[in-house]
């Protein structure tokens, strides 16, 4: 990954700032065997067996291997603008990528092949024989994008000015891809209007109504346009008061209709053999075929938040800080991912899961699919708070580039998040039953929703340097699996998390050095205890498929990273 940025003030008005990247990504894996089954009849020269029998037979010589390598290249710059009270910018954004798979695969392993007169299938060469076949797949993607913005007050109200907003966009999407099926492409526009206004209610500076403190309210609306692939809306009312300077509270109700990405309309169909599979169908892993791609029958999601959050600051010397948010999301043709095949998400999706003649389930398409509506209610709270540890120092003499310096104050900071899912309901397709997803539902992989979710960090810094511990945990879910006759529940327990960052302001640390200023250090540990979550049914054990290795295989991450800012 390169990046260049840079920003450059033009008049005392307007100022310029840009930047661009590049990035470059490889992905290699090995994804099995190649494998087959030969029948043997009983007339082969070779064969000691006097009745027919069928040899399994893999050959490691030759591992399945999948490659896929992505290439990105982005560029944006923005003109800002103020004159008085107003504000304005013109933002260009210009984004492509380009991106090749190629998988191979064998077939099936329950294909019954005849091993030819006169082969000696016991002669070590019958698994050269087994035939490999590769899919390829490219595609592209690219978008340009103008956006105009502006704010600023039109005119003086009884409690403050009304302060008006708007901005005009115009967005041009351009997606290829490339496939055994052929070419496939999709090219849309996006021409889009927003407006909203902010209405002072209350007020102690102009003596309106004092006693209540500080309020407003905000309307916003904004339409886009994307030609075939219809249009859409977004409404949003807030209201925001401040009855003290330690407490504000925050009310908002907003809708928005979301376009469907262009990938997952048309990207290329990409198949990998071989994938460990739970199916809660039958309780067996099994390996199957997954299917990936783009599906052209998508529709464009509906989202409405409803939410009331509360903010107090009593110590703002120390940052601290109180928050508390209660929220209800409700989502309409939600897009996700295919679930694992429970038995409302194979009601559902039949033509998704198919089986054998036997019932094992050989092959899952994965590509995305639209939910009828999805129900949450989530309380949200949390704290924080910094404390300086030691005063500034005294500024330093002059570095080898002839900047003064002073030493900044050593600081601990600490944070604590804590997320209570209070409902989760969803109806997957209309005219099906509703899924409680805290009681064993599911609508995604990797079992049910959490009700408890908790994030906290500790950091130690002075300046640009310091160190950093997050812990991250997530309570404990299950997922309903089996049939209506022999029923089965997967437990998902309470899986916690920590990470550790060092990072270090070389320049700071080595003035008289003369290292570019913002030259920077980085050791990132991830998952430091290498925690892994357990999964288990009521038999108490774990399916295959749910074997931690197998969920999470890398475990410990540790990266370093050397940042040089020229």
């Amino acid at each position: 990954d390169v990046s260049l940025a840079g920003n450059k003030t033009l008049a005392p008005w307007l100022s310029l700032s840009f930047n661009g990247r590049l990035g470059w990504m490889t992905n290699e894996s090995i994804s099995g065997l190649p494998s087959a089954r030969f029948l043997i009849p009983q007339t082969n020269p070779f064969t000691p067996f006097t009745v027919p029998v069928a040899l399994l037979l893999n050959d490691p010589g030759r591992p399945l291997r999948s490659s896929s390598q992505n290439n990105t290249q982005s560029a944006s710059s923005t003109l800002n603008a103020q004159s008085g009270p107003w504000r304005a910018s013109l933002t260009g954004k210009w984004d492509r990528r380009a991106s090749s798979y190629l998988s191979q695969f064998t077939g099936q392993l329950g294909t019954l092949g005849t091993v030819a007169p006169g082969i000696n299938p016991f002669a070590g060469t019958l698994a050269g024989t087994i035939p490999v076949s590769q899919r390829e797949s490219r595609s592209s993607y690219s978008n340009s994008q103008l956006l105009f913005e502006f704010q600023g007050p039109i005119f003086a109200l009884w409690a403050g000015s009304l302060a008006a907003r708007g901005s005009f966009g115009a967005g041009w999407i351009d997606y290829q891809s490339e496939d055994s099926a052929g070419l496939r492409g999709l090219k849309r526009h996006e021409y889009s209007a927003k407006t909203g206004i902010t209405i002072p209610l209350t007020s102690k500076q102009f003596g309106v109504l004092p006693g209540l403190g500080e309020s407003e309210l905000a309307l916003d609306y904004g339409a886009s346009d994307l030609g075939a692939f219809g249009k859409l809306e977004r409404r949003s009312l807030a209201f925001n008061w401040q009855p003290s300077p330690w407490l504000r509270i925050v009310a908002t109700d907003q809708q928005d209709e979301r376009a469907v990405g262009p990938e997952l309309l048309s990207a290329p169909v990409v198949s990998t053999p071989n994938v460990s599979y739970f199916d809660p169908v039958t309780g067996q892993t099994v390996e199957v075929t997954t299917i990936y791609g783009g599906a052209a029958n998508l529709d464009n999601e509906n989202y409405r938040t409803r939410s009331i959050a509360l903010t107090l600051t009593p110590l703002k010397q120390f940052g601290l800080q109180f928050n508390a948010e209660y929220a209800v999301d409700d989502l309409r043709n939600q897009v996700s991912a295919l679930p694992q095949p429970s038995t409302a998400v194979v009601a559902a999706f039949p033509d998704r899961f198919v089986r054998d003649s036997s019932g094992t389930l050989v092959l899952v398409d994965n590509r995305s699919v639209n939910f009828a509506r999805q129900h949450s209610e989530v309380l949200r709270l949390g704290l924080r708070f910094t404390l300086p540890l030691t005063q500034p120092g005294p500024v330093q003499p002059r570095s080898a580039k002839g900047d003064r310096r002073r030493t900044p104050a050593l600081r601990l900071a600490f944070a604590l998040n804590h997320s209570i899912l209070l409902q989760s309901r969803a109806v997957i397709r209309a005219g099906l039953p509703e899924v409680d997803l805290l009681k064993g539902g599911a609508i995604g992989i990797g079992g049910g929703q959490q009700r408890h979710t908790t994030r906290a960090s500790l950091a130690l810094t002075r300046g640009a340097t310091g160190v950093r511990l997050e812990y991250a945990r997530r309570g404990a879910s299950n997922l309903a699996t089996g049939t209506l006759a022999l029923p089965d529940l997967l437990e998902f327990s309470a899986l916690s998390t920590l990470d550790f960052k060092a990072f270090a302001d070389l320049d700071g640390l080595f003035p008289k050095v003369g290292l570019p200023k913002g030259t920077k250090v980085t050791l990132t540990i991830d998952n430091l205890t290498n925690q892994r979550q357990l999964v288990t049914n009521l038999a108490g054990t774990t399916p295959q498929a749910y074997q931690p290795v197998r969920r999470d295989p890398v475990g410990r991450t540790v990266m370093l990273e050397l940042r040089i800012v020229l």
